[in-house]
């Protein structure tokens, strides 16, 4: 039920999210399981782009879930078609599938937090990797995202490293969507 659930999960989410303003970028997520049964996952991709018809919307894929070529020349179809972007999660956790990152890019490369987590203490060494792997991101279009973000130096180093965005609690804590969206515009009244 693993499909069923990440694709109910994803479609209730953009529900919810409907009344949020347009400028706003929605990432949402896939189950792993999902890439192997991609008509299903188009599918609901073809609900949700129906439901926030002119909202960015961005799928997020597990690096590690990327197997099949096939399948994922398929979805970037798919994804071009609906006019929804397509982002690597976790990147950097384990072994990192460059072949697919190579052949099919993403629109969002997100390094996992494992490789974020006190990155202003790490070893030079890694600061090199991470901006090896951010220069190769650029050259293949990719926007970067730093994930797990959680105090000043880590958001410092980032920056200096050259992440074009990074996301964790040093910029605030997960709260309702109830909360998120913005009131109703006043009318302005005329006179």
């Amino acid at each position: 039920m693993a499909t069923e659930l990440s694709s109910l999960f994803r479609e209730e989410g953009v529900h919810q999210f409907r009344h949020i303003p347009d400028f706003t970028t929605l990432f949402v997520n896939t189950h792993p399981a999902e890439l192997k049964r991609i008509k299903n996952l188009e599918r609901s991709l073809e609900k949700i782009r129906e439901m926030a018809s002119s909202t960015t919307i961005v799928l997020e894929i597990n690096e590690k879930a990327i197997t099949d070529l096939g399948q994922m020349k398929s979805l970037k179809s798919a994804l071009k078609n609906l006019d929804i972007g397509l982002a690597y999660d976790d990147f950097g956790v384990g072994q990192s599938r460059l072949v697919e990152l190579a052949k099919f890019p993403p629109d969002f490369l997100k390094f996992d937090i494992s490789l974020i987590r006190k990155i202003h203490l790490a070893p030079k060494q890694l600061h090199q990797m991470v901006a090896a792997f951010l220069h190769m991101s650029q050259d293949l279009g990719a926007a970067t995202i730093a994930e797990g973000v959680e105090c000043q130096e880590e958001a410092e180093t980032c920056r200096q490293l050259g992440f074009d965005y990074a996301q964790g609690f040093h910029y605030g804590m997960p709260i309702p969507i109830s909360k998120f969206s913005s009131s109703p515009k006043k009318k302005k009244s005329s006179s």
